[in-house]
């Protein structure tokens, strides 16, 4: 198989694989796909998680949550990554918003979007189909079901 050339930023950086994570299992799985296509391609993976109050990622809602709280949970849940995948240059960011927007925004920098359903009946992926994704974004986008 043909492996393709990551795109460069024009200061020598390359563009990452950028993965939308939402705590979700099927979401970790996109990480995962993600972190294989980085591989392949000699890329850095970036981990992107967005967040708010009422829609945060875990289990329970934490009325004390904390931007640097919810950072530490999206780190600790890729430290597994981190160790499958000792190879790859990996980045992980909680963005306060609406996660999609703030996905879509961050794919102006990537090589490809990868992305997850979600089981939630609000935020995250779950009320944006793949053809709206694809038709936001301008790189390749993976959506794993």
């Amino acid at each position: 198989p043909t492996v393709s050339t990551p795109l460069s930023l024009g200061d020598g950086m390359t563009r990452p694989e950028l993965v939308g994570w939402s705590g979700s299992e099927v979401s970790t799985r996109a990480v995962e796909v993600a972190a294989g296509f980085a591989e392949r391609r000699g890329a850095p993976l970036r981990v992107l998680l967005g967040w708010d109050f009422l829609d945060q990622p875990g289990s329970q809602f934490d009325p004390e949550v904390t931007p640097e709280k919810v950072q530490r949970f999206l780190d600790d849940a890729m430290a597994p990554v981190r160790e499958r995948h000792p190879h790859i240059r990996i980045s992980c960011e909680a963005r306060m918003g609406w996660a999609p927007a703030i996905v879509c925004e961050a794919a102006e920098l990537a090589e490809l979007l990868v992305v997850g359903r979600s089981n939630k009946t609000k935020g995250h992926f779950g009320d944006w189909s793949p053809d709206v994704l694809v038709r936001r974004v301008r790189v390749p986008v993976v959506y794993v079901p």
